[in-house]
């Protein structure tokens, strides 16, 4: 199975004046990475270490290996609208941390990151549970 498969999900905005970022989605675990920017090439060139860190965070070392970063990203979009709507509240969520923090910096990102490894995601995704967190499909990988 490739683990390497992020839907991007689109441009966020920070709330700051000419600020942007970019949201990515794992395809089957939900995890979320957030990188500063607009360009999608600047993007993939550090979204290998975002999801590193993020995974070392919550003590995922072993499943860094397993997202292949040495192959190729598979980028995609979706058309499903179960998917959809999880995409739009986590944009709507990432919006909503954006504007409550002071500035942009790293540790905003993280906090951002954090939520959203954390949150409760519906629909198909759930695979006939009510609700799962990418947190618990994580583990179910290790």
């Amino acid at each position: 199975m490739r683990q390497c498969q992020f839907r991007f999900d689109c441009h966020v905005t920070t709330g700051r004046k000419g600020g942007s970022a970019i949201h990515f989605v794992h395809n089957p675990t939900m995890l979320s990475v957030v990188i500063l920017g607009r360009s999608l090439n600047k993007a993939l060139e550090v979204f290998p270490s975002r999801v590193a860190a993020l995974l070392r965070r919550y003590g995922f070392e072993e499943l860094v290996d397993k997202f292949e970063f040495s192959s190729p990203i598979e980028i995609y979009t979706t058309n499903n609208r179960s998917i959809l709507a999880n995409m739009n509240q986590m944009k709507f969520s990432i919006e909503w941390e954006f504007a409550m923090a002071e500035e942009v910096e790293p540790a905003v990102l993280e906090r951002i990151e954090n939520h959203m490894i954390k949150d409760l995601i519906g629909g198909k995704i759930a695979k006939g549970q009510d609700y799962i967190q990418p947190l618990e499909r994580l583990r179910e990988l290790l």
